[in-house]
């Protein structure tokens, strides 16, 4: 999900790699993160880059070699019916629903996440590692043991927060699922976000993800709540990366 190419850009900067693959659903969003990438490194620069369009690790198979780390960002929500998944920035918020994912993680919204990981596999070098960025908008335990459910350990490596985009979009979609399955799917003001992680880096935060939680846990808001809220209170929730590894 790369998008535009901003993510390859960054790892260029901070791994310093001979070889980069940018991936997204689109052709035409990897051939302008592609370009957007070349136009943008560091004159000289060794760098083997390209870039492949399909379906989570589809592009990843027809690269022809493994990957020491991948990084995913991937929709969590199921599309609505009448949504096409090519339509404007459908893709960037929902998925096409799958078949084969435990019914738990379905539950949870983290489908694509765990097909992924599961997917990846072939992929990955033996002591490489997949990063997952993850909206918790469901507790972290949930989570974890979707990565642990797809065959691998995996801890959280990165515990920070964001605004809420496109709320009137994207908030129906996990009301939905909080009525179907009785899961809430929790937002928190954002100036409650701030103060909370106010004191810590995003990987001190992570070391207290679960103490962080339970600070959080009475300003929650859960998505059939935030349905009604009018945009005078901005609304967040915690973003999670989790480092994940062969077993």
């Amino acid at each position: 999900g790369t998008g535009a190419g901003i993510d390859g850009l960054a790892a260029v900067e901070i791994f310093r790699p001979s070889r980069l693959q940018l991936t997204d659903l689109h052709p035409d969003v990897t051939d302008c993160a592609l370009g957007n990438l070349r136009r943008n490194l560091r004159p000289g620069l060794n760098l083997d880059v390209s870039a492949g369009a399909g379906d989570l690790a589809e592009p990843l198979a027809r690269a022809g070699v493994s990957f020491d780390l991948i990084y995913e960002n991937l929709p969590n929500i199921p599309l609505p019916d009448g949504l096409g998944i090519d339509l404007g920035r459908t893709s960037s918020s929902f998925h096409e629903r799958r078949h084969g994912v435990p019914s738990e993680v379905e539950s949870n919204l983290l489908s694509l996440h765990y097909q992924f990981l599961r997917d990846v596999e072939p992929y990955l070098t033996r002591y490489g590692a997949v990063l997952s960025s993850i909206g918790a908008r469901r507790p972290l335990a949930a989570i974890t043991k979707m990565a642990e459910a797809a065959g691998f350990r995996t801890r959280p490596l990165i515990f920070t927060w964001k605004i809420q985009s496109e709320l009137d979009e994207v908030v129906p979609g996990y009301a939905r699922q909080e009525e179907r399955t009785g899961y809430s799917f929790n937002f928190y003001p954002v100036d409650v976000l701030e103060e909370v992680f106010a004191n810590f880096t995003p990987t001190e935060a992570a070391a207290r993800a679960e103490n962080i939680e339970d600070v959080l846990r009475p300003f929650a808001i859960s998505s059939l709540e935030a349905q009604g809220y009018d945009g005078a209170v901005p609304l967040g929730h915690s973003v999670v990366v989790l480092e994940s590894r062969f077993s």
